[in-house]
């Protein structure tokens, strides 16, 4: 049986970390490689926390990172649940309860699996959600910043693991990305799926659009879009 896999970004899209991720990066990288360290100048929006690791490091003239990416990313992880600890961490307007609306369907018989497309590494996104009390478990595939080489490759791979998980070819027509980046539309449109995004992060409903946006929302306070959508692809 095919499902309708949602994919759900994190940062922006389901929560905002009160800059909780940036403090531990910085935190991490000044005691593992000095003072001077900065993160000035690299994108985190729509980024894998990988290549933010690489682009961070050669920004500022560190050649032997790969050497230390294991141990930055261990300290990091500590660093980030120290200080999501210490915000005041809030999920998005509606996404608890269209969250729980979702698994709630899916766990009583509906054609639908919820997932997790983001840049985070995957320990960093179950500590993330967490925080704003969403259970890792609701979402039955992950594709995650620790699993990838580029974002676009995440949704190949949640489409790989749907496949191992269902034992049939996932449908691309079938797949819904939500995201507040074009990096997440970008994840999208590679692979023929439906680009949903939703301007609670650093971009417009506007920008989402020229972006390439399937559809855009200003929040999803109001789920009548997506299900609609969903509705739509269901019985296309």
């Amino acid at each position: 049986m095919h499902h309708t896999l949602l994919l759900f970004d994190i940062d922006g899209t389901i929560l905002d970390a009160k800059g909780a991720g940036g403090k531990a990066w910085s935190r991490t990288a000044k005691q593992h490689f000095g003072d001077d360290f900065t993160i000035k100048q690299v994108q985190f929006a729509g980024n894998l926390d990988s290549i933010i690791y690489r682009q961070t490091a050669e920004h500022n003239n560190i050649t032997d990172h790969h050497q230390h990416h294991e141990a930055f990313k261990s300290a990091y992880l500590k660093a980030l649940h120290e200080e999501l600890n210490q915000h005041d961490v809030k999920s998005h307007a509606g996404i608890d309860e269209l969250i729980a609306q979702l698994n709630h369907l899916a766990q009583t018989g509906a054609p639908i699996m919820l997932g997790l497309l983001t840049g985070n590494y995957t320990e960093g996104a179950h500590l993330k959600l967490q925080a704003v009390g969403i259970d890792p478990a609701w979402f039955a595939i992950s594709a995650c910043g620790d699993e990838a080489q580029s974002r676009p490759d995440l949704t190949l791979l949640a489409m790989q693991k749907y496949e191992s998980l269902i034992g049939v070819k996932a449908n691309p027509k079938r797949i819904i990305v939500i995201g507040d980046t074009p990096k997440d539309v970008d994840c999208a449109k590679a692979h023929d799926c439906y680009a949903f995004a939703v301007a609670t992060g650093p971009f417009s409903v506007e920008d989402l659009l020229k972006s390439g946006a399937d559809t855009a929302v200003s929040d999803l306070s109001d789920h009548t879009p997506l299900f609609n959508i969903m509705d739509r692809i269901t019985t296309a």
